[in-house]
């Protein structure tokens, strides 16, 4: 079978979230089984009659699924969609909605999974709905005439691709600028990171977007192009984010150019911060730049046929 590049990321996205929840023994204590593994499954869960419920006991459980948009500057942008089912008055596990629904969004709010070396993917709590259902037709007779209670809760999620290009790349080094700047910060696709990473205000996570670039001017000897540099700090705590950026950006100004791989200079000609842009979306700060493209110097035509001749005088 021949898959697509964005099918094998969303085989390996679902694993990812499957892994964050299940390594949990806090979560999967509250949870049934199936099949000796805690009950949390991508898409339906298989029907109560099955054999892998023990005693016919199929809830509490978790079933998550996901859908992705395609968006103009990254691959792809969606939501994520956790539901959780419990019984009020079933025998056995006493688990509600209540106990569950704080853990998953626990695990899953402000996390960044990693499922390939091109995309990241940022999770953000959305929204929580409570639902109630009575359970006449269960094909478990441990359910029948029950009333299950759960919640479906959202999130968004954001990818974040790659975004280093060629040399002399402004996006690579702006990233080594600002890891050198915030040393405590993980700069994707700058730093390695593992499956998945919680972002905080100790470890606040910065992603540099190219925006765009133009041709300004030309001499012999350089192209000057001109672009744009969005800078994402993702953290949940606004007043780190507010301190970060603020910091990052009086530094850049002071400095006045960011030297690039090749020991060139890349100019910041202007500097516009937003702290309350949507630093997912957006990014909290903008940077209007220049570098300079050198020419290839080309080679002349040999000279063919040519003696030189050299007399000393007497």
């Amino acid at each position: 079978m021949n898959w697509s590049w964005m099918e094998v990321v969303t085989v390996k996205l679902e694993g990812l979230i499957r892994k964050r929840l299940l390594e949990s023994r806090e979560l999967t204590g509250m949870l049934a089984e199936y099949c000796g593994t805690p009950a949390v499954f991508f898409g339906d869960a298989p029907d109560d009659n099955q054999d892998g419920w023990p005693h016919g006991q199929s809830m509490p459980r978790i079933s998550f699924t996901y859908d992705t948009l395609a968006d103009k500057e990254r691959k792809s942008a969606g939501s994520l969609y956790v539901s959780i089912y419990c019984v009020n008055n079933a025998s056995g596990r006493t688990a509600f909605p209540e106990d569950i629904a704080p853990l998953v969004i626990k695990l899953l709010k402000d996390v960044i999974f990693s499922p390939d070396d091109f995309g990241v993917f940022y999770c953000a709590w959305n929204r929580t709905e409570q639902f109630s259902l009575k359970e006449t037709k269960s094909t478990s007779a441990a359910y029948t005439n029950n009333l299950v209670v759960g919640c479906d809760i959202t999130f968004d999620i954001l990818e974040y691709p790659v975004q280093t290009s060629t040399d002399p790349d402004p996006v690579m080094a702006l990233n080594q600028y600002i890891a050198d700047a915030v040393p405590e910060a993980v700069i994707l696709h700058h730093h390695e990171i593992d499956d998945f990473i919680e972002t905080s205000g100790r470890k606040p996570v910065v992603y540099v977007r190219n925006a765009g670039y133009r041709l300004d001017r030309q001499t012999n000897t350089v192209c000057w192009m001109k672009g744009a540099l969005y800078i994402h700090l993702l953290c949940p705590e606004s007043s780190v984010r507010m301190q970060v950026v603020t910091a990052l950006a009086n530094r850049i100004a002071l400095d006045g150019e960011i030297i690039m791989l090749d020991g060139s200079p890349m100019f910041v000609n202007a500097i516009e911060g937003n702290n309350s842009a949507d630093y997912m979306a957006e990014g909290q700060m903008k940077l209007e730049t220049m570098y300079g493209i050198l020419r290839t110097v080309g080679v002349g035509t040999a000279l063919k046929g040519t003696i030189v001749s050299e007399e000393r005088g007497q």
